[in-house]
């Protein structure tokens, strides 16, 4: 063979190496592209999932009767999930009071939660899944969840004591709720940030609940550092407190009100509106002295409805 014959084989190989490359390469980048998302079939299987358990035993007779009329599009969904290519690189804790959960011994993959009930103030029966990824049928199973296929395992989350109550259902309801969304953070966040979050129209599920948001309202500079400092317009505008007499009178009428949740995502509007009604019925029908009635909304502190009556303190 001539140089001139061996230069012209080795152009060709080379070629034919660098097509293949590239189809390969195409290959890879088509499936990055086209990666499912898994979102959707987790919101389905947790859909379908709580339907086939017995409703009396996760609700009230009377809100078991509503929930099986209440449509999906009525109900919102909640999800933490990681939103890049590869699987899985960050995993969740999961934070609910009281006892403690079975689930939190474990680091979660996703975080789902379907709130039934979203025009209701948060006190109602919620439903909170986790994903284990790289798990298979029997590991899923000895954690008493759902395989659904792609080694991925959906966990109902539960208190520690509910494994054994599940064959009898005796007491599931008070033993095994969960009623107030959990907090659900990266494992590795030492700020414990929420990464739970609400998503609307998604997955044949509805409009995500009205919150309470406020404008946001600048501190004054020695309150920045400060975490007793009122977040709300009195601690600007009309800072008061209760005017309270030296000796007990019980001709004179004090009250307080609290209301609502401890951070933006469980503040709702209705909330808010109640507590302002509750002000005005207080202050205006039954006479009570406005410097008598101290009101406190959710994370912001202290507002006062008597500078604004608009309710917008």
């Amino acid at each position: 063979m001539s140089s001139l014959q061996a230069w012209i084989v080795l152009v060709i190989a080379c070629w034919s190496t660098w097509q293949a490359n590239l189809v390969i390469a195409g290959v890879i980048q088509s499936n990055l592209q086209t990666l499912p998302d898994h979102r959707e079939k987790w919101a389905n299987v947790a859909y379908n999932y709580i339907y086939s358990i017995q409703c009396q035993m996760l609700m009230s007779h009377r809100n078991c009767r509503k929930f099986r009329v209440t449509k999906r599009s009525d109900m919102n969904i909640y999800l933490a999930y990681h939103q890049g290519n590869s699987s899985y690189p960050e995993k969740y804790r999961l934070v609910l009071p009281r006892k403690q959960y079975e689930s939190q011994k474990y680091l979660n993959d996703a975080i789902i939660v379907i709130d039934p009930f979203p025009k209701l103030s948060f006190g109602h029966r919620l439903f909170i899944f986790a994903i284990h990824g790289n798990l298979g049928q029997v590991e899923c199973r000895a954690r008493h969840g759902q395989y659904i296929g792609n080694k991925e395992c959906l966990i109902m989350i539960t208190k520690s004591e509910c494994p054994n109550e599940r064959e009898s259902y005796k007491d599931y309801k008070r033993r095994c709720d969960t009623d107030i969304l959990p907090l659900v953070y990266y494992a590795n966040d030492l700020y414990t940030s929420q990464q739970l979050l609400c998503y609307s129209n998604f997955s044949g599920f509805g409009q995500c609940r009205e919150v309470a948001l406020r404008d946001a309202i600048p501190t004054p500079k020695d309150c920045q550092n400060s975490g007793t400092c009122h977040l709300g317009r009195a601690s600007i505008q009309a800072q008061r407190t209760l005017e309270c007499p030296r000796q007990y009178n019980p001709t004179e009428n004090y009250a307080i009100l609290l209301s609502s949740g401890w951070n933006d995502q469980t503040l709702s509007v209705h909330a808010e509106s109640n507590v302002r009604r509750m002000w005005q019925a207080l202050t205006r029908v039954h006479r009570y002295p406005v410097n008598h009635v101290q009101t406190f909304f959710g994370h912001y502190g202290v507002i006062d409805y008597s500078v604004d009556r608009t309710g917008v303190a």
